[in-house]
């Protein structure tokens, strides 16, 4: 089984949040874990966020961000991806960053991980498959 993790759902399992559990299962099934590689500086992002906003302490935002990059297998580069993107973004009515994992799911026949609502409505809508 092949997987693509989105950065929501990556960062709940980093932070050991209610369905991290879930995710866990999910991902010790998959054969192959892949993410765009617009999945690095998003989690960086995050983990900036959570450091200068929340205030969680340097080395857990360090040690957070090592374990959601250690989730993936394989980043996939989102250039091969855009235009497909693009138009998916522009059909659905939603934000390119996200579906580039959608798409990234859809190409590779991939079951998407996502905590994200807005983004699983959407896959709905463009045949992708997900999970939880």
């Amino acid at each position: 089984m092949k997987i693509v993790i989105d950065t929501s759902a990556a960062i709940e399992v980093a932070l050991n949040r209610q369905k991290s559990e879930a995710i866990s299962k999910l991902l010790s099934q998959a054969d192959v874990v892949l993410s765009p590689d617009l999945f690095v500086a998003e989690a960086s992002n995050t983990f900036w966020k959570y450091y200068k906003i929340v205030g969680l302490p340097l080395v857990r935002c360090e040690q957070g961000l090592s374990d959601v990059l250690n989730l993936v297998d394989e980043f996939v580069p989102t250039l091969p991806l855009a235009q497909e993107v693009f138009s998916a973004s522009c059909i659905v009515q939603h934000s390119a960053y996200d579906l580039f994992f959608a798409i990234l799911a859809r190409r590779m026949d991939a079951i998407l991980i996502s905590i994200d609502e807005k983004l699983i409505n959407c896959c709905k809508n463009l045949g992708v498959k997900t999970e939880l």
